[in-house]
């Protein structure tokens, strides 16, 4: 591996490194102060070294925070796929309000003066409940020749 892929895969991974060393870090120098284990007269210091640990903990909670966000956006996104997708759409018992529902807000954002007859004459002119268009006055005629 190269440096620069190196540095690629180290970038593209730097919310997880943030989340997982940040807060461990942050509560290790914030135990070495509480131990008096490093710098025991710097007061200075030692309120520096505290604001850097609460810093590097803020951050990795903040990491935390934005990679949960993104996880779910990537979930929401994949639920729409389903949700829509043609497969579930086939299985879905309730198509007709869907569809009414999905045409009401195509209806309100073109036609804002006629939806509601719009509606009306689809649903009931051209797309009737208890009519079947394809089995209703049907005819076969079969000629057989020998």
């Amino acid at each position: 591996m190269s440096f620069s892929q190196f540095v690629k895969n180290i970038t593209s991974k730097l919310g997880q490194i943030l989340l997982i060393l940040s807060p461990i870090i942050g509560l290790l120098i914030l135990w070495l102060l509480s131990k008096d284990i490093i710098l025991k007269d710097k007061e200075i210091w030692q309120e520096f070294f505290k604001s850097v640990a609460i810093a590097l903990i803020t951050s990795g909670v903040l990491s935390a925070t934005l990679t949960s966000l993104k996880s779910i956006g990537y979930f929401k996104y994949q639920l729409s796929e389903i949700l829509y997708g043609d497969e579930f759409l086939r299985h879905r018992s309730d198509l007709r309000a869907l569809w009414v529902k999905i045409s009401r807000e195509l209806y309100k954002q073109k036609f804002k003066r006629i939806r509601k007859k719009l509606e009306t004459i689809i649903t009931e002119i051209y797309l009737p409940k208890n009519h079947n268009y394809y089995t209703s006055n049907l005819t076969i005629d079969i000629l057989i020749r020998n």
